[in-house]
């Protein structure tokens, strides 16, 4: 008789089988089972992301990894979670060994693109009923087709319906009293300038702030806020007229008379 018994599973390693007679003789041997199997590493889908500097910060769950016995380790990835990340396309490899030092890995991308924004007030200072310009201009510095949605919130500011513009004519834009919306696709290496017209919101005093912020993600990935302010400045109350039929020609100066058509 042996123990363990022909046919018993055995654990990874050395293990000793012994067997004995019945007159009493016996004798053993070793079975050694080695671990030849990798282990299973998934990483986490590629990322999206949006600066208006020069880098990005890009952070992820680890790595899912599984092996066909137990001890297998903790997954690393180079550059790890929290690194900065140039415009353009960038790869973040991960790797994981199981207890019996299988090795496997796995990769996915980061991809950081460029966003500018801009709030100009034509007029010499900013103040209530003033028409400003927004501005965004994204660019897919990646090298796949990039899925861009952007909106804008208005603080101290009434959006000028229908007055979006997209340069060149890539996507939806749309623009009511709150706010803007663009939806479009954008390939490799292209770049599209979005404006936007609002107006500083009626008496609206000197020394408060009037700000758009935009907010981008590509491809559903994580929303990049961008705000841009004035400060309104105007010495005197402006002409308060939401949507007038003519746009402002000059400022408003203290004493001045204001002829409108």
């Amino acid at each position: 008789t042996c123990l363990p018994a022909s046919g018993s599973f055995f654990p990874v390693g050395i293990s000793t089988v012994t067997c004995s007679s019945v007159a009493g003789p016996t004798c053993s041997f070793t079975v050694r089972v080695n671990d030849t199997q990798a282990p299973s590493i998934v990483c986490p889908a590629n990322i999206f992301q949006g600066t208006a500097g020069n880098s990005a910060v890009a952070n992820w769950n680890p790595p899912t990894v599984s092996d066909n016995c137990p001890g297998v380790q903790a997954p690393t990835c180079s550059p790890p979670s929290g690194s900065s990340f140039a415009v353009g396309v960038s790869t973040v490899t991960c790797t994981v060994n199981d207890a019996a030092g299988n090795p496997a890995s796995c990769s996915f991308t980061v991809t950081v693109n460029r966003i500018s924004t801009v709030l100009n007030d034509p007029l010499a200072c900013t103040g209530s009923g003033n028409t400003v310009t927004v501005t965004a201009t994204v660019t897919n510095n990646g090298n796949a087709n990039l899925n861009v949605v952007g909106t804008s919130t208005l603080v101290n500011l009434v959006g000028v319906p229908n007055s979006c513009t997209v340069s060149p004519n890539v996507g939806n834009c749309s623009m009511t009293t709150a706010g803007m919306n663009y939806a479009g696709m954008l390939a490799p290496g292209q770049t599209v300038t979005i404006t936007y017209l609002a107006q500083v919101s009626d008496l609206v005093p000197t020394g408060n702030t009037v700000c758009a912020t935009n907010n981008f993600s590509f491809n559903a990935g994580p929303t990049v806020t961008l705000p841009v302010c004035r400060l309104v400045n105007c010495p005197t109350i402006g002409p308060g007229g939401l949507f007038p039929a003519a746009s402002e020609a000059s400022d408003q100066k203290s004493g001045s008379v204001l002829v409108y058509n």
